[in-house]
């Protein structure tokens, strides 16, 4: 199920964050991603700065990053829209399991 949260008065009313749950999912969790074909290339990166360590994937093009990781075998996904890979490593570093 989707967590969405809306921009700020003032800005797009498209969403600027994204965050997927999908629990029970097996380990190890396969992950594909294709050849990039131009200068725009996106590359998985691993990152520590997650609730666990996992994965995250930028695309400046399009101004989207993307962070997965498992906690608890449960399976995320988090996708921040229009805002730099700064700014969506300072919001996904903020995450927190309650």
């Amino acid at each position: 199920m989707p967590i969405r949260s809306s921009a700020s008065a003032g800005k797009s009313s498209q969403p600027v964050a994204t965050l997927w749950a999908e629990p029970d999912v097996p380990r190890p969790f396969p992950f594909f991603y294709g050849k990039a074909h131009d200068a725009y290339a996106v590359v998985p990166e691993k990152v520590n700065f997650l609730p666990t360590p996992g994965l995250m994937v930028s695309n400046q093009r399009i101004k989207q990053t993307t962070f997965y990781w498992i906690q608890q075998r449960t399976y995320y996904r988090l996708t921040v829209h229009d805002v730099s890979t700064n700014e969506a490593k300072t919001i996904a570093s903020s995450l927190k399991l309650l």
